[in-house]
């Protein structure tokens, strides 16, 4: 495989080689495929994400291509890009499923951990207000 052999960039410039000829199958579901080894099988986010980008841009009215991307993102810790490419995905597909699920998923642990925050301030600050009355008296 050129990725292992020869790094990502190597591998991006053989497929823009071979994509012109017939020999080879390099479509959306072959890119998709290789992703997820990427991803999963050999636990490479960096690579895994530069396969989905391209699948994204070589096949951009493709939901699961924009699903696999946030997917992607969401593993690498990238909340705001999954987020953007899951509703890419959404848009392109209202019934994709797996990005409206994402979405609400990624949109409620956003909203648990603002929660959480306020939630932290607001007990630091009645623990302060608290100090500083006893301190008076």
């Amino acid at each position: 495989m050129t990725i292992h052999e020869s790094g990502m960039n190597a591998a991006l410039a053989r497929y823009q080689a071979m994509k012109s000829g017939s020999e080879y199958d390099l479509g959306e579901s072959e890119l998709n495929i290789l992703g997820y080894q990427l991803l999963y099988g050999d636990r490479n986010a960096g690579e895994a994400l530069a396969i989905f980008k391209l699948n994204s841009i070589e096949h951009p009215e493709s939901s699961n291509a924009f699903d696999s991307l946030g997917e992607a993102y969401q593993v690498n810790g990238e909340r705001d890009h999954a987020v953007a490419s899951y509703e890419s995905a959404q848009k392109l597909d209202p019934s994709n499923g797996h990005a409206a699920a994402m979405l609400k998923r990624l949109r409620l642990s956003r909203w648990l951990r603002l929660s959480t925050y306020i939630v932290g301030t607001v007990v630091i600050l009645a623990l302060f207000v608290a100090f500083v009355l006893r301190k008076r008296h």
